[in-house]
């Protein structure tokens, strides 16, 4: 299994108009972000579908996610993401070389 963490900074242009006031981080956003880290990790294969993707509980600008991957025996890759101790999103994605 392997693992990484990022944050979306209060300042990214999707915010503004995302809940004004009360912004949330879209979640085109978060799997943006996922596929990324764990593209980087399974170079210089490139992602070729999201097979699957629940959204699990709001994330808040600047809260900070920890992602964690493992491959599965589909040849897909299992995902999982926490704010803290509570769940925001997990799925399965799938990449070609």
């Amino acid at each position: 299994m392997s693992s990484a963490e990022f944050t979306i900074v209060a300042e990214h242009p999707s915010l503004p108009g995302h809940f004004p006031g009360d912004p949330i981080v879209p979640g085109v956003v978060l799997l943006d972000r996922v596929t990324a880290l764990v593209g980087a990790a399974v170079a210089p294969a490139r992602l070729a579908a999201v097979t699957s993707v629940k959204f699990l509980s709001p994330v808040r600008p600047g809260e900070a996610v920890h992602v964690t991957w493992r491959d599965r025996a589909d040849g897909d890759v299992a995902f999982d993401c926490r704010c803290g101790d509570r769940a925001a999103l997990n799925g399965s994605l799938r990449f070609t070389v």
